[in-house]
């Protein structure tokens, strides 16, 4: 497929996207734990990259952490589509992600889900091709592909089709 070529409609994708680096304040709790300067500015790069991208989030899905609901906001600079709050993916299981993707509209093509370790290598190790990644650094973002609808997704049969990370695009 050639960038920004419309996925057919059998064909799903699922972004995974770990916060940005995040700050360790004395005395706040880990759900309020802000980004830090290199979160931010990383953030920055990445929205940019996640926009030239193929098939780029129509939606984001977040963990209700400061850390995760600041990174979505950042990377969805350019796209400007939905961020929906989901508390659940603050310490999700691979079958809680794939309860909320055999949730969503048909109509939905690709999918970000922003939040945290371990979560994100939960769904890893769920896939078909989990040995592609053996490290999911701070704002990384794996794509996945999964062919057949929403109501049907589960991470066995997804396969991890790009894996970027920000320092590629660090200048």
């Amino acid at each position: 497929m050639k960038e920004y070529e419309p996925a057919r409609k059998h064909e799903k994708y699922l972004w995974l996207v770990r916060h940005a680096k995040s700050a360790r304040p004395f005395g706040v709790e880990d759900r309020e734990r802000p980004l830090n300067p290199r979160g931010f500015r990383d953030g920055g790069i990445m929205a940019k990259q996640l926009a030239k991208f193929e098939h780029p989030p129509e939606t984001f899905l977040v963990s209700d952490a400061l850390r995760t609901r600041q990174t979505a906001e950042l990377i969805n600079e350019f796209l400007q589509v939905e961020i929906e709050l989901k508390p659940v993916l603050y310490s999700a299981g691979s079958s809680d992600v794939e309860t909320l993707m055999q949730g969503l509209s048909e109509e939905l093509t690709s999918v970000a889900i922003v939040t945290h370790l371990p979560t994100i290598e939960r769904c890893l190790w769920a896939c078909k091709t989990r040995n592609m990644i053996e490290f999911f650094p701070t704002l990384a973002m794996a794509r996945l592909e999964h062919i057949g609808s929403w109501r049907n997704f589960n991470f066995r049969s997804a396969i991890v089709r790009k894996f970027v990370v920000p320092r590629s695009f660090r200048k």
